[in-house]
């Protein structure tokens, strides 16, 4: 995995706002094994607040942004998620514009979890009555990246 970090970015325009059924996001873009602690998530929450977490095989890092970067239903937003370890942060951007920061430990590297890599869907959804699985992105998405790297808005493409 890589020991520079994570990008992880993607256009989206949600048409509407799950409720987030047993605490999960909606994902946008995941590989994410949580009880594991390995992997990786970008999804929105209630009320169009999104979040960004990253596992690394002994501990689970997340960073959901404030109620004013949440996101606005019909509108497109580019979103970006940066986990730099070198630097201990992970970082949210919302139209190249940072809007939250978590510190994490700068020993801290990215656990790959053996799941496949789902875009519009969490991995592991919350399921409804035993049939219907949820936690699905209600919108349109576009032009997700993933980059092995801690990219700056700067150097971002």
């Amino acid at each position: 995995m890589p020991a520079d970090g994570l990008t992880v970015e993607a256009w989206v325009a949600p048409r509407a706002f799950e409720w987030g059924d047993e605490g999960k996001p909606s994902a946008v873009v995941n590989q994410q094994d949580k009880a594991a602690e390995r992997g990786f998530s970008l999804g929105v929450g209630r009320h169009g607040r999104w979040q960004f977490g990253i596992g690394t095989g002994d501990a689970w890092y997340e960073t959901t942004v404030p109620k004013t970067a949440a996101l606005a239903a019909g509108k497109w937003a580019h979103l970006s998620a940066v986990f730099a370890p070198r630097e201990g942060e992970i970082r949210l951007f919302l139209n190249g514009e940072q809007v939250a920061q978590t510190s994490v430990p700068t020993t801290a590297r990215l656990a790959k979890a053996d799941v496949p890599l789902i875009i519009g869907r969490h991995n592991q959804p919350a399921v409804v009555n035993g049939t219907f699985a949820v936690n699905m992105f209600n919108g349109l998405i576009d032009e997700v990246k993933i980059h092995d790297s801690a990219l700056t808005p700067a150097t971002a493409t």
